[in-house]
């Protein structure tokens, strides 16, 4: 797809998203304003949604309000999926790899690079003896040796509760985040978690992960520099292609 037959149809669909986040920003509900960006987009066409949806990342890419905004509220893009019919899905999928627009086609059907099931994961050997109850109690104001030992736990509850811990530091977060195996369910825990979730080392963290569910990677990409976007070029979840549009995305407009 060249430059020219790409602006005009990424122009209509930046009118529409502006538009929409006009309409529906002031939602306080979250779950609300999802059901109503969802009732919108279902009225576009397959051709529409494929640019709205490329639109809107490209929006979040630059750190524009509404591009972000349509990102955050969908979350996972799941509702999305099961809003539409399966044949649906597949057309707008099939119109997105046709024009090249890689962000809805990622964010549509995003790469899985991990295994689907982790391999089974034990607490440290030193708290082996301790039930899930005891770890999540004292996840919450151990001292700094059993913090240590407890970054480790596989179990989302026991990081939870860690992540409240009052002299949990950046590094340890990364470190949590950075394991391999894991359970990715852990890895969630840190994406939602609303302090640690907006610091940048944890978002890169979780993005190079390889258990890291491609959504929550997709929700991630935009907020990478570019030379930690370089840095994915080897990695085998996206194309060389999907990570060049968003270098260049990223060094100035379209």
């Amino acid at each position: 797809m060249s430059e020219f037959q790409d602006l005009p149809p990424l122009l209509e669909a930046a009118n529409q998203l502006e538009a929409m986040y006009r309409r529906l920003k002031g939602l306080s509900q979250p779950d609300f304003r999802t059901q109503r960006i969802l009732d919108e987009l279902a009225l576009l066409d397959e051709l529409e949604l494929a640019y709205f949806l490329e639109r809107a990342y490209i929006g979040a890419i630059r750190q524009e309000r509404a591009g972000q905004w349509v990102l955050e509220s969908l979350d996972d893009f799941s509702l999305l999926r099961e809003k539409m019919a399966p044949k649906r899905l597949m057309e707008v999928t099939r119109l997105a790899d046709q024009d090249e627009l890689y962000f809805a086609a990622e964010s549509l059907s995003p790469g899985i690079m991990a295994p689907k099931k982790p391999p089974r994961m034990n607490s440290h050997r030193d708290l082996s003896e301790l039930t899930l109850g005891e770890r999540r109690f004292l996840a919450k104001s151990c001292n700094m040796t059993l913090l240590e030992k407890l970054l480790v736990d596989p179990q989302p509850m026991v990081i939870q509760n860690l992540l409240q811990h009052p002299r949990l530091l950046e590094r340890h977060v990364v470190q949590i985040g950075a394991r391999v195996p894991t359970n990715p369910d852990v890895l969630m825990v840190l994406a939602r978690h609303p302090k640690w979730s907006r610091r940048y080392a944890v978002k890169k963290t979780l993005v190079q992960n390889p258990y890291s569910p491609g959504w929550l990677v997709m929700r991630l990409l935009p907020y990478l520099e570019r030379q930690d976007l370089k840095l994915l070029q080897q990695s085998p979840r996206f194309s060389a292609r999907f990570i060049e549009r968003f270098l260049t995305i990223k060094r100035g407009p379209l």
